[in-house]
């Protein structure tokens, strides 16, 4: 498999890869290294996060492992080697890894808001309390007013600055509240432009 570790599904989209798949291998003593039975690859959606992605690749993943068994009992399967040089350390996600940083491109933070979505969840800090993101998008349209300053909020979405283009989120859960879309968020905050996430 090309990610090898805790995360490979979060890894897959926070790299923004269009392909994914399922790998039955042998076990061997190192993480991830045995040789391969069988595989199947599966494409990537653009609106696909942790959640989604993972169930699919389950569903998949749990036939494959009936047909490798089967493969197994008939000795019809023939192991192959993996290439070392192909793999890919995927590392367990650490808290310090959720934290947004808004000098990353639009596009880098909307990969990551997708791999860790639903959970952990990438966060920010609003008026000095924590605020999760889902639900992004990238615009590349509008003015730029620096890293993580509010550049429009409306009652469906709020747009911020990055290094690169707008990100766009639909979704909120702010510190000690349930999650929730923007329209009804905004009913009780008030989020600008001009306001500074991330301080």
């Amino acid at each position: 498999p090309k990610y090898r570790g805790a995360g490979p599904i979060q890894w897959s989209l926070m790299n923004g890869d269009k392909i994914s798949g399922i790998t039955v291998f042998q076990i061997m003593p190192s993480v991830d290294t045995g040789d391969i039975l069988l595989q199947e690859k599966m494409d990537i959606f653009p609106n696909d996060n942790m959640l989604t992605l993972g169930t699919r690749l389950s569903t998949i993943g749990a036939n494959l492992v009936v047909n490798a068994l089967d493969g197994i009992e008939a000795g019809s399967l023939q192991p192959i080697i993996q290439n070392n040089n192909n793999a890919t350390h995927a590392p367990k996600i650490t808290k310090e890894m959720t934290i947004i940083n808004w000098s990353w491109a639009a596009e880098k933070i909307h990969n990551w808001v997708r791999g860790l979505s639903p959970h952990p969840g990438m966060s920010t800090t609003w008026k000095g309390k924590r605020m999760r993101i889902f639900n992004t998008r990238v615009v590349d349209e509008g003015a730029i007013l620096g890293n993580g300053i509010v550049f429009k909020a409306d009652s469906e979405e709020i747009f911020v600055g990055t290094g690169e283009h707008l990100l766009v989120f639909s979704e909120i859960q702010l510190e000690g509240k349930k999650r929730m879309n923007v329209s009804d968020f905004m009913k009780g905050n008030n989020i600008q432009m001009g306001d500074k996430l991330g301080e």
